[in-house]
C-alpha cells in the first residue's frame, strides 16, 4: 500500500511535484486560451513572431505534460501496471524517451528561431519583413518539427524503446533504448543542446541588446511617430522572448555544472525538474505582460462599433468580436 506521509518524508521529487503541478495546470489552461486567440485573430496569424509563439506553446505543452506522465509518474511504484499495459516495448515506452525527447527538443529549436527573428526585426528591419513571410515561418516551423520527427523515428526504428522493471533492485521502472551507445548518445545530445543554443541565444540577444541602446536616442528624437512606436513594439517584444531565454540560459547552466562538475544527482534533477516547469509555462505570461495587441485581444470585451457606407448613406451597424487593438 502507498503510503503518501513516508513519500513526502523520503522523496524531495514528490513535494516537488505537489508546489509545481497547480502552476503548471494553470499555466496549461491559460497557454491555450492564448493561443486560442492568436489562431483565430486574423491579423496575428499573419504574423512570424505569434505563429512560431503557437508552435512554441505546442511544444511547451507536450514537453512538460510528457515529462509530468512519463517521467514523474513513473517514478512511483504504484503506476507500474499502468505503464505496461501495452508491454514493455508498447506505445508508452515509444513515449517515455523518443516521444519526450522531439517535445523537449522542438521546444529548444522554436527558442532559437524566435530569437533569430526577433534579431532580424531590430537589426534587419527591411529583411526582416521581405523573409519573415507567413508561408517562410510555416516552412521554419516544418522543418524544425520535421527533423525531430524524423530523429525520433529513426532511433525508435534502429532501437526500439523499452521499459525495464526489476523490483528485487531498484523497484523502479526505467525506459531506455535496446542499444546502450545509442541511448548514451541520445542522452549526451539532449544534455547538450540546451547549452549550445543557451550561448546562441545569449550571442543573439547580447547584438540585440547593444543594437536597442545605440539607437535608442535617435530613434526617440525623431518626430516621427510610427518609427517611435515601432521602436517600443521591438523593444517590448525583445525583452519578451529575453526572458523565455534567460530561463533555457538557466537549464543550460544547471545541465553543464552537472557534466562538468558532477553535481550531486538529485540536486540537479530538482533544479533541472523546476526550471522546466517554468521554462514550459512563462511564455503565455510574457506574451500578455510585453505584447499590447495581444493583451486587448484577451482582455478587452466585446463590443460593436458602427461603421459608416459611404456619403450620405445610412450607418450600418457591424458586429466585431473584439475592439481593435494597435499594431505591435
Amino acid at each position: 500500500m502507498f503510503n503518501c506521509r513516508n513519500q513526502l518524508a523520503m522523496d524531495p521529487m514528490t513535494v516537488l511535484i505537489i508546489v509545481l503541478l497547480p502552476f503548471t495546470i494553470t499555466s496549461t489552461f491559460i497557454y491555450v486560451y492564448i493561443l486560442s486567440v492568436i489562431l483565430r485573430n486574423r491579423d496575428l496569424r499573419v504574423k512570424a513572431f505569434f505563429m512560431l509563439n503557437v508552435a512554441m506553446g505546442a511544444a511547451d505543452i507536450g514537453t512538460i505534460w510528457s515529462m509530468y506522465i512519463f517521467h514523474r509518474l513513473r517514478s512511483f511504484a504504484h503506476f507500474t501496471p499502468f505503464f505496461l499495459i501495452f508491454g514493455n516495448y508498447g506505445v508508452l515506452a515509444f513515449m517515455c524517451t523518443n516521444g519526450f525527447g522531439f517535445f523537449h527538443n522542438t521546444q529548444k529549436y522554436l527558442l532559437l528561431a524566435i530569437g533569430v527573428n526577433r534579431f532580424m526585426a531590430v537589426v534587419m528591419p527591411s529583411t526582416h519583413k521581405k523573409i519573415w513571410t507567413k508561408n517562410y515561418c510555416a516552412l521554419v516551423i516544418f522543418l524544425i518539427l520535421g527533423f525531430n520527427a524524423v530523429h525520433s523515428a529513426v532511433t525508435q526504428i534502429v532501437s526500439p524503446s523499452s521499459f525495464q522493471y526489476k523490483p528485487n533492485q531498484t523497484n523502479l521502472l526505467t525506459c531506455r533504448t535496446e542499444d546502450k551507445t545509442l541511448y548514451s548518445i541520445g542522452l549526451q545530445y539532449n544534455s547538450y543542446l540546451p547549452v549550445l543554443l543557451a550561448v546562441l541565444l545569449c550571442l543573439i540577444y547580447g547584438i540585440i541588446v547593444i543594437y536597442l541602446c545605440t539607437n535608442r536616442k535617435k530613434v526617440e528624437s525623431t518626430s516621427n511617430a510610427s518609427k517611435l512606436h515601432a521602436y517600443k513594439v521591438e523593444l517590448r517584444l525583445t525583452i519578451c522572448v529575453l526572458l523565455h531565454s534567460l530561463v533555457l540560459v538557466i537549464d543550460g547552466v544547471s545541465t553543464a555544472f552537472s557534466l562538468v562538475f558532477e553535481m550531486d544527482a538529485l540536486v540537479i534533477t530538482l533544479i533541472n525538474n523546476m526550471v522546466q516547469d517554468i521554462l514550459c509555462g512563462c511564455n503565455p505570461y510574457l506574451l500578455l505582460l510585453f505584447s499590447s495587441e495581444l493583451r486587448k485581444l484577451v482582455f478587452c470585451s466585446r463590443s460593436y462599433v458602427s461603421a459608416y457606407s459611404g456619403s450620405g448613406s445610412s450607418p450600418v451597424f457591424t458586429a466585431v468580436g473584439r475592439v481593435p487593438a494597435r499594431s505591435n
